[in-house]
């Protein structure tokens, strides 16, 4: 196998590895912003309506426990604090699907006019930010990296299609 071959296979991996990665981050996310909804903004809506009851004079006894109850939620809310989730689960998806572009443009387009070197030195490069961008993501969710790879493997998941 030629050195080029062997450049172009190692882009084609790094591509199929931000392809799962990325749809493993997304459904990590999805499930934030479920969670998000549950913790955070229920019980919002739950504490102002036991906020606007008590302040209206009608209290009735429910009302205490309601609070008690919200303010539990509130309280979990905090520790698990499913936004900060949400929005590192997203942005780690972007990111590796702005590398699974970048590979698959060096790997299909790039490739075809460069010199064994150039492309030596581009897929060094990207190999460099593939890890880089592992380094700085949240750990991958055992479990939603399982349901995304079922989900490209079934042909669920729409590949972005590059626009020439």
């Amino acid at each position: 196998m030629t050195l080029k071959k062997k450049l172009v296979n190692e882009c084609e991996v790094i591509r199929d590895n931000c392809e799962y990665i990325a749809e493993s981050h997304y459904l990590s996310a999805k499930r934030a912003g479920k969670t998000k909804y549950i913790f955070e903004i229920i019980p919002a809506g739950a504490s102002a309506i036991s906020g606007i009851l008590t302040g209206s004079g009608v209290f009735p006894e429910w009302t205490i426990w309601f609070s008690v109850f919200t303010a539990a939620i509130a309280a979990i809310s905090g520790v698990l604090d499913p936004s900060k989730k949400h929005k590192e689960f997203s942005t780690a998806g972007h990111n590796f699907t702005a590398l699974k572009h970048k590979a698959r443009f060096l790997k299909e387009i790039l490739s075809e006019t460069m010199r064994d070197e150039e492309l030596t030195l581009a897929t060094q490069s990207l190999h460099e930010e593939y890890t880089t961008t592992i380094k700085m993501s949240p750990l991958t969710e055992e479990d939603m990296f399982k349901k995304g790879s079922e989900k490209i493997k079934a042909g669920v998941h729409k590949q972005d299609n590059p626009v020439f």
